[in-house]
């Protein structure tokens, strides 16, 4: 968890200056509330992803500091779609659909997830925005890379500029490149995606004055990439389901489940690669498997006629009777960083938890004799099905693990460190200018 930074700059104390009446001190007004623009690429209402959670939660957190927050997006055109009726938070929809991947893909410099966005409504919408000023922009995700160019090319003083990364991108990608196993026009793309992606987080590096990853694994990464540092370091905070004590005991249906969104490719290649593995040996053992959250229906259709111990539920908006009738949650995930926001699903789910070691970054240390581990998939699948009859194990484990959590991840302590590191930003361009 990201440590609250305090401000060791004298000059953010505001002293008391003589009037020159009778030598009485007066205090000099307040000063005006900051404002920061937060750019994304989608609105994060419905939160269907850890991405979305992960904005929505830090955006409203930032807010609820004083700091004044604008945050603009693209609206998706989703049916589903939606905005918190109050909120701290200033909501600016663009009402665009992303540019055609297939085009972005073949002519455009950017990465994928950055070029659909740079539509043109979205650049105009956003160059009339940073015309009314604001004292700090955050870049939200890679995907927002492609606004880093309409920024440099506005005139007057340029606002403190933060990049908020949900992952290391470049080695996210390097490891789908490799590890993936899609026909090979497909894995030609994904090389030319992984180069497109490494391009621009490298130029997001060079041009913002702070980074904040999600892990401390990735904050490490940036810094040998020559990001300016200290890179700060926020974890997600929660506010999702927190289920009430339960027991897992023999009577528990052998259920494990799995929980995610599998829109992005890089999550649809773990959950392909992890089926392959898993779903007979769980068939064979007489295990059960849900994986619950919304997926393309073509992957559903793909995955779907060869299953045998699996059922793919699409997106669940109550987690908890599915939660209760599990023995094991599964985090499978070899390719990808950053933190999966699903571990504090199942934690404050009291579901306990298998998964690859390299999927648990950002968790507390204490949380590592709870886990059932694995350094592969097939590993894991053979600790899963060795170890699910041992419900006393699992039961003391689910209630640890809860424990180690319950007074952790709260929103607002994010918050108060995101302000923190804007205000020294700020606070060091307007020492800049002033010079």
């Amino acid at each position: 968890m990201g440590n609250l930074l305090t401000f060791p700059d004298p000059s953010l104390q505001r002293p008391l200056v003589p009037t020159g009446g009778a030598g009485k001190p007066a205090v000099l007004p307040p000063r005006r509330a900051r404002r920061c623009l937060w750019i994304a690429r989608e609105m994060p209402f419905p939160l269907l992803s850890g991405d979305r959670v992960y904005s929505a939660g830090l955006v409203q957190a930032l807010a609820r500091t004083g700091m004044k927050v604008v945050f603009v997006a693209q609206r998706e055109g989703s049916p589903q779609a939606w905005l918190p009726s109050r909120s701290p938070v200033r909501w600016i929809e663009v009402d665009e659909a992303p540019r055609p991947p297939v085009r972005v893909a073949l002519t455009s410099p950017l990465p994928l997830a950055a070029g659909i966005r740079s539509a043109p409504v979205f650049q105009r919408t956003l160059r009339a925005l940073l015309r009314k000023g604001f004292d700090a922009v955050v870049l939200d995700h890679l995907g927002s890379g492609w606004a880093l160019d309409v920024i440099e090319s506005m005139p007057g003083p340029r606002p403190a500029l933060l990049y908020l990364a949900h992952n290391h991108e470049r080695v996210v990608w390097a490891s789908m490149a490799s590890a993936n196993r899609q026909t090979w026009p497909r894995r030609l793309a994904i090389h030319r995606n992984a180069d497109k992606v490494a391009r621009l987080e490298a130029k997001l590096l060079r041009a913002v004055d702070r980074v904040v990853a999600i892990t401390d694994s990735d904050a490490r990464g940036f810094e040998a990439d020559g990001a300016p540092r200290p890179v700060t370091v926020i974890t997600p905070g929660y506010s999702g389901q927190r289920q009430p004590p339960r027991q897992i005991t023999a009577a528990t249906e052998r259920r494990v489940v799995m929980v995610g969104s599998f829109s992005w490719i890089i999550k649809q290649e773990n959950l392909r690669q992890f089926l392959a593995i898993a779903d007979q040996r769980f068939h064979a053992a007489g295990i059960q498997f849900d994986v619950i959250g919304q997926m393309p229906p073509a992957l559903a259709l793909e995955l779907g006629a060869t299953l045998r111990a699996t059922t793919l539920h699409g997106f669940v908006a109550d987690l908890g009777p599915i939660f209760r009738r599990a023995r094991l949650a599964v985090v499978p995930e070899l390719i990808g960083g950053g933190f999966k926001l699903k571990l504090l699903d199942y934690l404050f789910g009291r579901v306990p938890i298998a998964t690859i070691g390299a999927a648990i970054a950002g968790l507390p240390d204490a949380l590592g004799p709870h886990l059932l581990l694995a350094d592969d998939m097939p590993t894991l699948v053979d600790r899963i099905v060795a170890g699910i009859d041992d419900v006393a194990r699992l039961d003391a484990a689910q209630r640890a693990a809860h424990d180690v959590v319950a007074r952790r991840y709260r929103w607002d302590e994010r918050g108060q460190t995101l302000n923190a590191t804007l205000e020294s930003l700020i606070v060091e361009r307007e020492a800049r200018r002033a010079r």
